[in-house]
């Protein structure tokens, strides 16, 4: 069914009212979603009808956490923009069909919550193929990608 007119994609966005450390986020990705679950590092391949996952060999981390900026304001109309446009861009499909954007600049819900205005936040836009996970599996690994007291 996954087809570029019909990507099998699942979707999630956490956003955040100040900019988190960059190393921190991407270490809790590798650690604690990527190194415990081997499918975040495998490719899918096909032999004639039959699919299976196959580990990829030039793995790279840095193909699937990618840092950004919003486009200015930075407002949830920007950033909706940014996230409807990315729902329609085929991942590689030469590397692990994930990915996880970092995205600086954000400005949308802190001043529409009565926040500080102008404080800058930020995004993580995660995109996933349905075949390595779905929406119940993705929201319990996001979940779990944040520190708990």
């Amino acid at each position: 069914m996954d087809r570029p007119d019909n990507l099998m994609y699942i979707t999630s966005l956490v956003w955040f009212s100040e900019i988190p450390d960059w190393d921190a986020v991407s270490e809790a990705i590798a650690s604690r979603m990527v190194e415990p679950h081997p499918v975040f590092r495998r490719v899918p391949v096909r032999e004639g009808r039959r699919w299976y996952w196959e580990d990829d060999p030039d793995f790279d981390l840095s193909h699937h956490l990618i840092r950004g900026r919003l486009p200015a304001p930075g407002g949830r109309a920007e950033a909706e923009a940014y996230v409807s446009e990315q729902m329609s861009i085929q991942l590689p499909d030469d590397r692990p069909l994930w990915r996880a954007e970092f995205l600086e600049g954000y400005h949308g819900h802190g001043h529409e919550a009565g926040r500080e205005a102008g404080r800058e936040g930020a995004l993580v836009l995660f995109r996933v193929q349905h075949a390595m996970v779905d929406g119940v599996r993705l929201t319990q690994l996001v979940l779990g990608l944040r520190d708990t007291p």
